[in-house]
């Protein structure tokens, strides 16, 4: 390739102050986390042809381009179906590479995928070197449904300094750690009827930060974004039983001036990465949110809690805990998660990541500007 299409969510949010937080969700695709490992592939492949969507317009590929290059996620899940993404491939018929693809399952077992997902995959392996997926368990799901041509990479938002590896530079004091960020998921918009597990965690880690005054980043929780924007009141607007419920508390006030103070969302990477270099630690079960305190450099640690961010802790050396370890010891305490935490290894391994995924690139021709300083 020379240059390449690049289809990938735009990496942020033009004029945010006259946006709204569900133009946020849906700009980003229901998760501001996927703004990481977009910004980073539209960052490191070089490319004259501007896109701003996560599409490919065919005329536009025969016209000024000679590839494509799509930045994926966790799309191999049942409820996805790529029918129309594999169709403008198969029309554009130039070589096509994808980075980051990952699979998603909270048992382990390779998950049922619709016909569309699974013209896509090998629409895309017939055109390219191979395919980039996150970890072992996604090359198992595609190797399943008979797509051999696969490398294990990672995700490309672990490349977004482009000449340099990430790395944890700075390791506070245990006794002197006091600036926490957590992220995690709260789903939902209405007090459910029986908790699921992710409910369950999600309200672990939310009075978790609530208790301890940490700040809580929301990525997917659109009416703690609307409250974080000012775009509604939480004592008068209409979420407020359900974050009641989510904060398990009955002090209305207190729980306003949490959120006043130490509710957070960003609609760009670079400061999103700022907040994190000003935090002492962070800690949560949103794979990017945890990478974006790894590539300011912050100690982050991931809470894994299903296959695709068990795998990405495994494969790119992330610190972890396990989910079920945090919340039988009652609480997350900071000092002990660091304490614990092996930072050089994850600093050794990005250097070979860093390398690896270059390789990648190189063997599948895309033009990028990757170069270990």
């Amino acid at each position: 390739m020379k240059n390449p299409y690049i289809a990938a969510l735009y990496p942020h949010i033009f004029d945010p102050e006259y946006k709204t937080a569900q133009d946020f969700l849906d700009k980003s695709g229901q998760n501001t986390g996927n703004y990481m490992f977009s910004s980073s592939v539209r960052r490191l492949v070089k490319t004259t042809t501007k896109t701003d969507r996560l599409t490919v317009n065919v005329p536009k590929v025969r016209r000024d381009c000679d590839g494509i290059v799509i930045a994926a996620a966790n799309w191999l899940q049942p409820k996805n179906d790529f029918t129309g993404l594999a169709n403008a491939i198969e029309k554009a018929d130039v070589p096509t590479v994808i980075t980051g693809l990952g699979a998603q399952a909270v048992d382990g077992k390779v998950p049922d995928l619709t016909e569309g997902t699974v013209r896509l995959l090998k629409v895309i392996s017939e055109r390219c070197d191979s395919i980039s997926v996150r970890g072992p368990f996604s090359a198992e799901v595609l190797n399943h449904y008979g797509v051999q041509n696969v490398t294990v990479t990672g995700c490309p938002s672990l490349l977004w300094h482009l000449n340099h590896s990430a790395a944890v530079t700075r390791l506070p004091r245990p006794a002197r750690i006091g600036r926490v960020s957590i992220n995690g998921t709260v789903p939902g918009r209405a007090v459910p009827a029986k908790a699921n597990p992710r409910m369950v965690l999600g309200r672990f880690i939310f009075q978790a930060a609530v208790a301890a005054r940490w700040d809580y980043v929301a990525q997917t929780e659109l009416q703690l974004m609307m409250v974080a924007r000012g775009e509604t009141d939480p004592l008068t607007g209409a979420d407020w039983d359900f974050l009641r419920y989510a904060f398990d508390a009955t002090d209305d006030m207190a729980i306003k001036r949490y959120l006043k103070r130490h509710l957070r969302c960003f609609t760009n990477v670079p400061e999103w990465l700022a907040y994190c270099a000003n935090q002492d630690m962070v800690i949560g079960t949103r794979l990017h949110g945890v990478i974006a305190g790894l590539l300011a450099g912050t100690p982050s640690v991931l809470i894994t809690h299903d296959s695709r961010t068990r795998e990405m802790a495994d494969f790119a050396s992330i610190p972890a805990v396990d989910a079920e370890d945090v919340m039988a010891s009652g609480g997350i305490d900071p000092a002990k998660l660091l304490a614990e935490a092996d930072f050089a290894a994850f600093n050794r391994r990005q250097q070979q990541y860093f390398k690896d995924f270059t390789a990648f690139f190189d063997r599948n021709g895309v033009p990028h500007r990757l170069r270990m300083s």
